[in-house]
């Protein structure tokens, strides 16, 4: 790895806002980011992008959640690390993920600290 490395990052959340917020809060940190509200667009830019980490919002337009996006980037790019955010406290959501490697959890809205401790535990 060269010093101009820059990890690569893929956001998918169908806020426009919430985008905006997770691009600047990365680009600060030193990541490189691609943002989109789509799930499946989410899928077709993972796997143009190849990045080190997605970050996905559970709630998505649809009836497909954050996980599912995850479970179909993962058939072609492995086990991708993830961090699935939601504004929701539901312990039946913080449950699920808890049960899939190589993933965490944050609630919304969440600080700076926890999300670096996040991608700390990911080592991405």
């Amino acid at each position: 790895m060269g010093i101009d490395f820059l990890r690569k990052i893929l956001v998918v959340d169908d806020e426009e806002l919430g985008q905006a917020a997770m691009e600047a809060l990365l680009s600060t940190c030193g990541f490189s980011t691609e943002t989109t509200g789509n799930s499946h667009d989410a899928v077709r830019i993972a796997n143009e992008l190849n990045p080190d980490l997605v970050i996905i919002d559970w709630y998505l337009e649809g009836k497909t959640n954050g996980l599912q996006v995850l479970f179909s980037v993962r058939t072609t790019l492995g086990n991708i690390a993830a961090i699935i955010m939601s504004g929701s406290s539901s312990s039946t959501i913080k449950t699920q993920v808890a049960a899939v490697p190589n993933c965490e959890y944050l609630e919304k809205p969440f600080q700076l600290v926890d999300f670096l401790a996040a991608v700390d535990r990911l080592d991405v």
